[in-house]
């Protein structure tokens, strides 16, 4: 599978304005990786729609993956072949696919490789504008011309579904909070980073991208928008920090 890796690759976690998000993002999962895994097992449903697309001989990549819940929908289909991404290793284990540790701004995969590519609930834990444009970068690049990106992010105007215990984050936007994960009656909360798009921020970001929005629209407290990779975009460049 050596082909699928760009040649010196450098997994880099600790530059930029990591550190934050390794305490309120990286952290937290590493902790709830158990939980989160018993309670998360099902994908949503235009993600489920999004899979269902997939053909035969199709490669696809989920970036930020988590336990690999998503993909599980395609393990019976032996003539598609998945990978995942995420940047904790304790939920990582629980997937069962190939899968690699990196952050969602620079990943090890070629150009240009993957037929399908998701990013569900992960480009919210970006901390800063841009990262959040060089993660949703990162998905164009491993994209294949003409490829699909299907893309979920909090949703802003649709706070108000998102559950009690939020609350926002000193210096920083109204929009950027944390979310509590409580783990149980003598398990401590623990507050999760998220930052809340809104609709003309996540179109704006969107249209910097060498893609076709095919679709916008909500579920739940996200926003959903799926992705085609403009054809004749083979040298982008690889992200970096």
């Amino acid at each position: 599978l050596q082909f699928l890796y760009f040649i010196g690759y450098c997994n880099t976690m600790t530059n930029g304005g990591i550190e934050f998000e390794k305490e309120f993002v990286q952290d937290i999962y590493d902790r709830i990786s158990d939980q989160w895994n018993e309670t998360r097992r099902f994908p949503w449903k235009k993600c489920s729609k999004f899979l269902e697309s997939c053909e035969e001989g199709d490669f696809v990549v989920e970036v930020g993956c988590g336990n690999g819940r998503n993909l599980r929908q395609l393990s019976g289909n032996k003539t598609i072949t998945t990978f995942g991404s995420d940047i904790s290793e304790p939920l990582l284990k629980f997937a069962t696919f190939e899968t690699q540790r990196c952050c969602a701004t620079i990943t090890p995969y070629r150009s240009n490789l993957f037929d399908k590519v998701l990013s569900i609930a992960c480009i919210h834990h970006m901390s800063s504008p841009e990262r959040r444009l060089s993660a949703l970068r990162e998905l164009v690049r491993i994209s294949k011309p003409k490829g699909s990106i299907l893309l979920y992010v909090r949703s802003c105007e649709r706070q108000n579904l998102i559950h009690q215990g939020a609350c926002p984050v000193d210096g920083m936007q109204p929009n950027d909070i944390t979310i509590d994960w409580n783990r149980g009656s003598k398990g401590a909360v623990l507050p999760r980073y998220h930052h809340l798009f809104g609709e003309e921020e996540l179109l704006s970001l969107c249209k910097q991208l060498p893609v076709v929005i095919e679709s916008f629209e909500p579920e739940k407290d996200n926003w959903v928008v799926v992705m085609t990779k403009i054809d004749g975009n083979e040298d982008l460049p690889i992200a970096s920090d």
